[in-house]
């Protein structure tokens, strides 16, 4: 850093004490201040210049040491005042001064009292008892099977052929689960489309006009495409 001293943390008590000078004048206005007005006391045998990172450090310790210092004043006056009882009540007799009494234990209850059976009768009801042996065993709580809706499975059906009339496709049309542009027979504002030439032109693999294609008339089904069929095993549309 090319400092002709080092700049090390708090460490001799001259540092300390120079510290301590400072705070109680109150002239600590900020760590960087510090800092710089340090370097007019350091000596380079007991003191060392510091950086404000280890001004903040030691002065968070140092606040900490005065207020415990300070609650041990305050609390001294009570002390020799809790002394002088302790002394009144049990005079000592080879104990330390600093003894302060404390209240006896509950007393072992007799042997005839304690109970061995692993219930209780507690105003006329049956309860567990407090014998050691018994060792409660988690119960692992399992999940019960739901109950069956009413009217069996609830089949999904294609929003597009229900909105555009067509009862009789909506449950086996592809658009259950796909959304607007899955339906098999509408897009989406309704015009009848073939799907499988609507997507290999979308794909660039097809030029024929889905709208013109004769799956596309109002009675046609999907299968009535002459162009594309659906692959059930690769599970892709293919030429037929």
């Amino acid at each position: 850093m090319g400092t002709k001293l080092p700049l090390l943390p708090f460490t001799t008590v001259e540092e300390k004490k120079l510290f301590t000078d400072f705070a109680s004048q109150n002239k600590h206005r900020d760590d960087r201040w510090l800092a710089l007005e340090w370097c007019n006391s350091v000596d380079g045998v007991n003191i060392f210049p510091k950086l404000p990172v280890h001004i903040r450090v030691y002065r968070k310790k140092w606040e900490k040491n005065r207020r415990v210092a300070n609650c041990v004043r305050s609390a001294k006056d009570k002390s020799i005042t809790l002394r002088e009882l302790n002394e009144a009540i049990q005079p000592r007799s080879g104990v330390s001064d600093q003894q302060v009494l404390h209240p006896s234990g509950f007393e072992e209850p007799a042997p005839q009292a304690r109970s061995t059976s692993g219930l209780d009768i507690v105003a006329g009801t049956a309860v567990r008892g407090g014998n050691s042996d018994d060792v409660d065993q988690p119960v692992k709580i399992t999940r019960g099977k739901d109950k069956p809706k009413p009217g069996g499975k609830r089949k999904r059906k294609c929003p597009q052929c229900h909105q555009f009339g067509s009862e009789n496709t909506m449950y086996a049309c592809g658009g259950q689960g796909g959304g607007a542009k899955r339906c098999d027979y509408f897009d989406v504002i309704g015009v009848r489309r073939c799907y499988k030439c609507f997507k290999k032109r979308e794909s660039g693999e097809s030029t024929h006009d889905p709208y013109t294609c004769p799956s596309a008339a109002s009675t046609a089904l999907k299968e009535d495409c002459p162009y594309f069929e659906w692959d059930a095993v690769q599970r892709r549309i293919k030429t037929k």
